[in-house]
């Protein structure tokens, strides 16, 4: 499940950056609804793939959080479950807020289209803001889940509470503050990109081999904290 859990990790990785930084970043012309509908139109077939990469990342993101609660329900059963969920309803909005894309797809050989793809977009970016609140939290609980462990070194639950709260931080900032910084968003996910890179590393690589014993040993513990 460690494994499963990390290479579902990567492939979330691998895909969140190339939706976001090899097609929206590169395609988007911010504020410039005629450059960003002619970028589309001239690389729909890349355009195409952003959304597909998405869809897979979600798709990973549900097999994620299915790993992740068998991996650590020996620590905490009803934390691990809150995180699973948190993580599911996250996919969720996010799955959502692919429509305002999809329906650009619908839209390039119309004359419309400059007229609508920065509302989509916008709309878009909106949705995916309102997913990762609940991603931040499911970061959170991780970090807790991690602290408590025995086996997953600590400074990762620290990276990961830091991931919580710069997700949380990005999220909830451009709603109450309409003067909060573009800026600000590379700084404060960078911690949350460090986080879970390290997160995917040692899940692959050491997750696998040490989880199993630990998790043996701290069962009667978790099951009696359940049952209480």
């Amino acid at each position: 499940m460690a494994r499963i859990a990390g290479i579902g990790y990567l492939v979330i990785i691998l895909c969140g950056l190339f939706a976001e930084f090899g097609v929206r970043q590169a395609l988007f012309a911010p504020g410039d609804a005629f450059v960003t509908a002619r970028n589309i139109r001239a690389h729909e077939f890349q355009f195409r793939l952003g959304i597909a990469s998405d869809l897979v990342m979600l798709l990973a993101d549900v097999v994620v959080a299915w790993a992740l609660f068998f991996y650590l329900k020996t620590i905490d059963r009803t934390l691990s479950l809150l995180a699973g969920l948190l993580r599911l309803v996250q996919a969720s909005v996010i799955g959502a807020s692919l429509v305002n894309l999809t329906a650009v797809l619908n839209m390039l050989d119309s004359n419309e289209l400059a007229d609508y793809v920065v509302r989509l977009t916008v709309a878009h970016a909106g949705g995916y803001r309102i997913g990762l609140v609940f991603f931040g939290a499911c970061c959170g609980v991780i970090a807790a889940l991690i602290a408590r462990s025995g086996w997953i070194p600590r400074w990762i639950g620290v990276l990961m509470g830091f991931a919580a709260a710069g997700y949380l931080i990005d999220s909830f900032g451009p709603i109450l503050s309409p003067s909060y910084p573009p800026d600000l968003s590379n700084i404060v996910l960078i911690p949350a990109f460090v986080a879970e890179v390290s997160f995917c590393i040692w899940l692959i690589a050491v997750g696998g081999r040490i989880s199993a014993q630990k998790g043996v040993e701290r069962e009667p513990e978790s099951v009696s904290r359940s049952m209480d």
